[in-house]
């Protein structure tokens, strides 16, 4: 993992790197937005996944992520082994447990950047690929195993550093 410093020192480089006000993201221009933090009225699109991950309902994180990346996707990452819990909490008939609550609000986070800038194939495929960000694992990977919330912000940070690199 990076130190907060390399990982501040890596988001300004990407930023830069994506051209920072250039409206686009990975070269492709999404409604005059960029992950990257161009300003879409009062506040960036950034901070406005930011907010919306940690002030939305637990339910409507869950819907979205069973939406978007699937029931056992979710299940697995969230760090539960019982898929149709996912269903249970995108209905609001059960709240999840604090460490699969937490880790549900990093993968929205993550899944937001990725499905706004391309779809829910690609979301779901670089939750499942290797990752050099993350020491070669898996972003779902990381999220289910790691007990420790700054190693979450790591996989919301590798997110947006794949939406906003150039290829």
């Amino acid at each position: 993992m990076q130190t907060k410093e390399a990982q501040g020192e890596r988001i300004a480089m990407v930023a830069k790197a994506a051209g920072e006000g250039s409206g686009e993201v990975s070269g492709r221009p999404r409604n005059g937005e960029s992950v990257s933090g161009v300003s879409t009225g009062s506040e960036t699109r950034t901070s406005q996944i930011e907010r919306q991950a940690v002030t939305s309902d637990i339910a409507k994180v869950a819907g979205y992520l069973q939406e978007h990346l699937g029931q056992q996707v979710t299940a697995y990452l969230s760090g539960v082994k019982d898929a149709k819990l996912v269903g249970q909490w995108a209905a609001g008939k059960v709240q999840p447990r604090p460490m699969p609550k937490h880790r549900l609000r990093s993968a929205y986070q993550a899944a937001r950047y990725l499905v706004d800038a391309y779809d829910n194939e690609t979301a779901q495929a670089w939750f499942f690929g290797r990752n050099s960000q993350l020491d070669g694992r898996a972003p779902a990977f990381a999220l289910r195993e790691s007990k420790d919330p700054e190693d979450w912000s790591f996989v919301v940070t590798a997110a947006k550093t794949f939406v906003e690199s150039v290829p």
